[in-house]
């Protein structure tokens, strides 16, 4: 009968901090999820600020700056990784 008791005591004292565990890790998913929120909501908001801004040029800039943008692709912004001195 006592190892009935412990063995049930020893699940429910389980279950307890196994709740307790996923409540904390669900608290810290519910603050990364708002970090994120408030990330994406600024960045659309100096989206739409840089867009108003883009409209407002004059055509001349405004094509000058879209042209450096299409050819400007995204990996040219990466750093590079190997030394350019390694071959001499």
């Amino acid at each position: 009968m006592k190892k009935i008791v412990f063995l049930v005591l020893g699940l429910v004292i389980g279950f307890f901090f196994g709740e307790v565990l996923r409540r904390q890790k669900m608290a810290c998913l519910q603050i990364l999820e708002e970090k994120e929120a408030r990330r994406k909501a600024t960045n659309a908001k100096y989206e739409r600020e840089w867009q108003k801004e883009l409209a407002n040029m004059p055509f001349d800039e405004r094509m000058d700056y879209e042209l450096f943008e299409a050819t400007m692709p995204l990996d040219n912004w990466m750093p590079y990784e190997g030394d350019d001195n390694a071959e001499t």
